[in-house]
């Protein structure tokens, strides 16, 4: 493989993880989505940050996300399984394949041992809320009976509010992505800025801020 620099980074607490492509130095036309850790618990001032490579596969096989905007085209998030999922604006089928309207995202998961890479692809691109929204973020949810997580993609704008949209992990792959739920600001409210926080027991905790008020804290109760 070849030099490793990650497009997305994300943390479950202990460790923080990065997904990235990258070719080889050895074969130059072989290319790989990558999954890199770090060491459990660094220390505060990174001093002693190690990284290792948690899994790869080659962009033949899984979606290929392109490079060309650093932090700006992605989103992503890990578990606390250990889940990695990441979601790009622009993709491809392959490395080999034209850059088209589709929304899609690969996600890695440990499954006990056995390393597993899903592709998964967003329902009705065209009508996706990403590409007119001012702020984005992926983040998952627990179900506390089944102890299953759940993935979910927020997109807002500080006009209307902000849209939900849920990946299906039990269908086939791809796996589905789709947006349906809408929760509008309360109009009379001129919001400055939002952000979303999780996970809880199948709540997202939203934080508002407005120049009006402060602070609110709410907690949308999921499905």
């Amino acid at each position: 493989m070849g030099l490793l620099s990650p497009l997305c980074y994300a943390s479950d607490g202990v460790r923080i993880f990065g997904y990235g492509n990258s070719g080889s130095y050895d074969h130059p036309y072989w290319n790989w989505n990558y999954v890199i850790s770090s060491n459990p618990n660094p220390s505060p001032d990174l001093s002693d940050l190690t990284w290792s490579v948690v899994s790869n596969i080659s962009t033949y096989t899984a979606f290929y996300l392109p490079s060309d905007s650093y932090g700006q085209q992605f989103d992503c998030t890990v578990d606390d399984k250990g889940a990695f999922t990441i979601i790009a604006r622009d993709s491809q089928l392959t490395i080999s394949s034209p850059t088209d309207t589709n929304i899609r995202g690969v996600q890695f998961s440990p499954n006990g041992g056995n390393n597993t890479w899903s592709n998964f692809v967003v329902v009705n691109p065209l009508s996706y809320a990403w590409g007119t929204s001012t702020w984005s973020q992926l983040t998952w949810i627990k179900d506390p009976t089944t102890g299953n997580n759940t993935v979910v993609h927020l997109t807002g704008n500080l006009a209307y509010g902000f849209y939900v949209a849920t990946l299906n992990q039990a269908a086939a792959i791809p796996l589905p992505m789709t947006q349906s739920v809408l929760w509008g600001w309360v109009k009379s409210w001129p919001v400055s800025s939002s952000s979303i926080f999780g996970p809880t027991a199948r709540r997202l905790t939203h934080l508002l801020s407005c120049s009006t008020r402060m602070l609110q804290l709410t907690a949308h109760l999921w499905p």
